[in-house]
Protein backbone atom coordinates (compact mmCIF):
# COMPACT_ATOMS: atom_id res chain seq x y z
CA UNK A 1 0.00 0.00 0.00
CA UNK A 2 1.00 3.62 -0.50
CA UNK A 3 0.01 6.93 1.00
CA UNK A 4 -2.70 7.27 -1.62
CA UNK A 5 -4.53 4.32 -0.05
CA UNK A 6 -5.52 6.61 2.80
CA UNK A 7 -7.55 8.74 0.41
CA UNK A 8 -11.06 7.44 1.12
CA UNK A 9 -13.19 10.08 2.79
CA UNK A 10 -12.07 13.70 3.13
CA UNK A 11 -11.52 14.83 6.70
CA UNK A 12 -13.08 18.01 8.01
CA UNK A 13 -10.68 20.56 9.53
CA UNK A 14 -10.31 20.23 13.29
CA UNK A 15 -12.05 23.10 15.10
CA UNK A 16 -9.87 25.36 17.20
CA UNK A 17 -12.34 25.00 20.08
CA UNK A 18 -12.93 21.35 20.87
CA UNK A 19 -15.37 20.24 23.56
CA UNK A 20 -16.19 16.54 23.67
CA UNK A 21 -18.54 15.33 26.38
CA UNK A 22 -17.99 11.89 27.92
CA UNK A 23 -21.77 11.29 27.78
CA UNK A 24 -24.54 13.36 26.19
CA UNK A 25 -25.98 14.19 29.62
CA UNK A 26 -22.77 15.63 31.09
CA UNK A 27 -21.45 19.08 30.31
CA UNK A 28 -17.71 19.55 30.71
CA UNK A 29 -15.14 22.27 30.18
CA UNK A 30 -11.59 21.16 29.52
CA UNK A 31 -9.29 24.16 29.07
CA UNK A 32 -5.94 23.68 27.43
CA UNK A 33 -3.18 23.39 30.03
CA UNK A 34 0.04 23.12 28.06
CA UNK A 35 1.96 20.08 29.40
CA UNK A 36 0.10 20.44 32.70
CA UNK A 37 2.24 23.49 33.46
CA UNK A 38 0.06 26.09 35.21
CA UNK A 39 1.23 29.58 36.08
CA UNK A 40 0.21 31.16 39.38
CA UNK A 41 -2.00 33.63 37.54
CA UNK A 42 -3.74 30.85 35.62
CA UNK A 43 -4.28 28.87 38.81
CA UNK A 44 -5.75 31.89 40.61
CA UNK A 45 -8.11 32.52 37.71
CA UNK A 46 -9.22 28.88 37.58
CA UNK A 47 -9.89 28.96 41.32
CA UNK A 48 -11.96 32.14 40.97
CA UNK A 49 -14.02 30.60 38.15
CA UNK A 50 -14.58 27.37 40.11
CA UNK A 51 -15.94 29.33 43.08
CA UNK A 52 -17.89 31.85 40.97
CA UNK A 53 -19.87 29.13 39.18
CA UNK A 54 -19.93 26.69 42.10
CA UNK A 55 -18.23 23.93 40.07
CA UNK A 56 -18.15 20.76 42.22
CA UNK A 57 -15.96 18.43 40.14
CA UNK A 58 -12.33 19.19 39.22
CA UNK A 59 -10.32 16.39 37.59
CA UNK A 60 -6.67 16.33 36.54
CA UNK A 61 -6.74 14.26 33.35
CA UNK A 62 -4.24 11.76 31.98
CA UNK A 63 -3.45 14.28 29.26
CA UNK A 64 -2.23 16.79 31.87
CA UNK A 65 -5.28 18.99 31.50
CA UNK A 66 -8.05 20.03 33.90
CA UNK A 67 -11.63 18.86 33.43
CA UNK A 68 -14.46 20.75 35.11
CA UNK A 69 -17.94 19.24 35.40
CA UNK A 70 -21.11 19.34 37.46
CA UNK A 71 -21.93 22.99 36.75
CA UNK A 72 -25.20 24.45 35.47
CA UNK A 73 -25.16 23.76 31.68
CA UNK A 74 -26.33 27.28 30.89
CA UNK A 75 -23.11 28.63 32.46
CA UNK A 76 -20.84 26.71 30.09
CA UNK A 77 -20.15 29.53 27.58
CA UNK A 78 -19.45 32.00 30.38
CA UNK A 79 -17.16 29.57 32.22
CA UNK A 80 -15.09 28.96 29.10
CA UNK A 81 -14.95 32.67 28.30
CA UNK A 82 -13.85 33.55 31.85
CA UNK A 83 -11.12 30.90 31.82
CA UNK A 84 -9.72 31.88 28.46
CA UNK A 85 -10.13 35.65 28.66
CA UNK A 86 -7.32 37.24 26.67
CA UNK A 87 -5.16 34.13 27.15
CA UNK A 88 -5.93 32.24 23.95
CA UNK A 89 -3.32 29.61 24.88
CA UNK A 90 -5.95 28.08 27.18
CA UNK A 91 -8.52 27.65 24.41
CA UNK A 92 -9.27 23.90 24.11
CA UNK A 93 -7.91 22.01 21.10
CA UNK A 94 -8.04 18.25 20.38
CA UNK A 95 -4.26 17.77 20.39
CA UNK A 96 -2.01 17.84 23.42
CA UNK A 97 1.59 17.49 24.55
CA UNK A 98 2.24 15.36 27.62
CA UNK A 99 5.66 16.08 29.11
CA UNK A 100 7.56 14.97 32.19
CA UNK A 101 9.20 17.59 34.47
CA UNK A 102 12.55 17.07 32.76
CA UNK A 103 15.67 18.76 34.14
CA UNK A 104 13.48 21.32 35.89
CA UNK A 105 12.14 18.74 38.34
CA UNK A 106 13.59 15.24 38.01
CA UNK A 107 17.02 13.91 38.99
CA UNK A 108 16.89 11.22 36.27
CA UNK A 109 16.28 13.67 33.42
CA UNK A 110 18.95 14.14 30.77
CA UNK A 111 17.07 16.80 28.76
CA UNK A 112 14.72 19.75 29.18
CA UNK A 113 11.39 18.12 28.30
CA UNK A 114 9.34 21.22 29.06
CA UNK A 115 11.37 23.42 26.71
CA UNK A 116 10.90 21.02 23.81
CA UNK A 117 7.27 20.53 24.81
CA UNK A 118 6.58 24.26 24.56
CA UNK A 119 7.86 24.30 21.00
CA UNK A 120 5.80 21.24 20.13
CA UNK A 121 2.68 22.86 21.60
CA UNK A 122 3.16 25.80 19.24
CA UNK A 123 3.79 23.45 16.31
CA UNK A 124 0.76 21.21 16.79
CA UNK A 125 -1.63 24.13 17.32
CA UNK A 126 -0.67 25.61 13.97
CA UNK A 127 -1.26 22.58 11.70
CA UNK A 128 -4.61 21.23 10.48
CA UNK A 129 -4.36 17.49 11.16
CA UNK A 130 -6.62 14.61 10.07
CA UNK A 131 -7.29 13.44 13.64
CA UNK A 132 -6.28 13.94 17.24
CA UNK A 133 -2.53 13.85 17.86
CA UNK A 134 -1.09 13.05 21.27
CA UNK A 135 2.57 13.87 21.87
CA UNK A 136 4.72 12.48 24.66
CA UNK A 137 8.03 14.05 25.73
CA UNK A 138 10.12 11.98 28.16
CA UNK A 139 13.43 13.32 29.44
CA UNK A 140 14.97 9.90 30.13
CA UNK A 141 14.56 6.23 29.11
CA UNK A 142 12.06 5.67 31.93
CA UNK A 143 9.54 7.20 29.52
CA UNK A 144 7.19 8.70 32.13
CA UNK A 145 5.33 10.67 29.43
CA UNK A 146 4.40 7.40 27.69
CA UNK A 147 6.19 8.48 24.53
CA UNK A 148 6.25 5.02 22.96
CA UNK A 149 2.44 4.81 22.84
CA UNK A 150 1.87 8.35 21.56
CA UNK A 151 1.22 9.48 17.99
CA UNK A 152 4.47 11.41 18.19
CA UNK A 153 7.01 10.55 20.86
CA UNK A 154 10.28 11.98 22.16
CA UNK A 155 12.60 10.01 24.40
CA UNK A 156 15.84 11.55 25.69
CA UNK A 157 19.10 9.68 26.07
CA UNK A 158 22.58 11.00 26.77
CA UNK A 159 23.28 11.22 23.03
CA UNK A 160 20.11 13.18 22.25
CA UNK A 161 16.43 12.73 21.41
CA UNK A 162 14.88 9.63 19.89
CA UNK A 163 11.78 10.48 17.84
CA UNK A 164 9.00 7.92 17.40
CA UNK A 165 5.79 7.94 15.37
CA UNK A 166 2.55 5.95 15.19
CA UNK A 167 2.03 4.86 18.79
CA UNK A 168 -1.36 4.23 20.34
CA UNK A 169 -2.60 3.05 23.74
CA UNK A 170 -6.26 2.59 22.81
CA UNK A 171 -8.36 -0.44 21.91
CA UNK A 172 -5.73 -1.53 19.38
CA UNK A 173 -2.42 -0.71 21.10
CA UNK A 174 0.65 -0.09 18.98
CA UNK A 175 4.23 0.65 19.99
CA UNK A 176 5.52 3.61 18.00
CA UNK A 177 8.24 3.15 15.39
CA UNK A 178 11.62 4.81 15.81
CA UNK A 179 12.12 7.47 13.15
CA UNK A 180 15.42 9.08 14.19
CA UNK A 181 17.88 9.04 17.09
CA UNK A 182 20.61 11.18 18.64
CA UNK A 183 18.98 14.53 17.79
CA UNK A 184 19.32 17.91 19.45
CA UNK A 185 16.23 20.03 20.14
CA UNK A 186 16.27 21.81 16.79
CA UNK A 187 16.70 18.58 14.83
CA UNK A 188 13.99 16.80 16.82
CA UNK A 189 11.55 19.65 16.19
CA UNK A 190 12.36 19.61 12.48
CA UNK A 191 11.64 15.87 12.26
CA UNK A 192 8.37 16.41 14.15
CA UNK A 193 7.31 19.12 11.72
CA UNK A 194 8.07 16.94 8.70
CA UNK A 195 6.20 13.96 10.17
CA UNK A 196 3.11 16.00 10.97
CA UNK A 197 3.11 17.71 7.58
CA UNK A 198 3.42 14.33 5.82
CA UNK A 199 0.56 12.96 7.91
CA UNK A 200 -1.56 16.04 7.22
CA UNK A 201 -1.04 15.99 3.46
CA UNK A 202 -1.03 12.26 2.76
CA UNK A 203 -3.82 11.00 5.02
CA UNK A 204 -7.23 12.13 3.79
CA UNK A 205 -9.33 10.20 6.31
CA UNK A 206 -9.90 10.81 10.01
CA UNK A 207 -7.63 8.05 11.25
CA UNK A 208 -4.95 8.26 13.93
CA UNK A 209 -1.26 7.89 13.13
CA UNK A 210 -1.10 4.23 14.26
CA UNK A 211 -3.52 3.13 11.55
CA UNK A 212 -1.97 5.56 9.06
CA UNK A 213 1.45 3.90 9.43
CA UNK A 214 -0.08 0.50 8.75
CA UNK A 215 -2.06 1.72 5.73
CA UNK A 216 0.90 3.29 3.94
CA UNK A 217 2.99 0.15 4.31
CA UNK A 218 5.08 0.89 7.38
CA UNK A 219 7.41 3.46 8.85
CA UNK A 220 9.99 3.15 6.06
CA UNK A 221 7.45 4.56 3.60
CA UNK A 222 7.01 7.55 5.85
CA UNK A 223 10.74 8.01 6.43
CA UNK A 224 11.30 7.99 2.68
CA UNK A 225 8.47 10.49 2.29
CA UNK A 226 10.18 12.97 4.65
CA UNK A 227 13.69 12.31 3.28
CA UNK A 228 15.12 10.42 6.25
Amino acid sequence: MGAADCEQQPHAPQPHIHMKNPTPSIDVVKPRIAMGDVSREQWDNLTDVIHRYDIPNIKLTSGQRILLSGFDPKDKPAILADIIGDNKSMAPIPHYVQACPGTKGCKFAVADALHLGEQLEALVSGIDLPAKVKIGVSACPRCCAESRVRDLGFLAKKNGWTVTFGGNAGARPRIADVVAEGLNDEEALDVAKRLLEFYATQCKTRIRTARFVDRVGGIETIKNGIDL
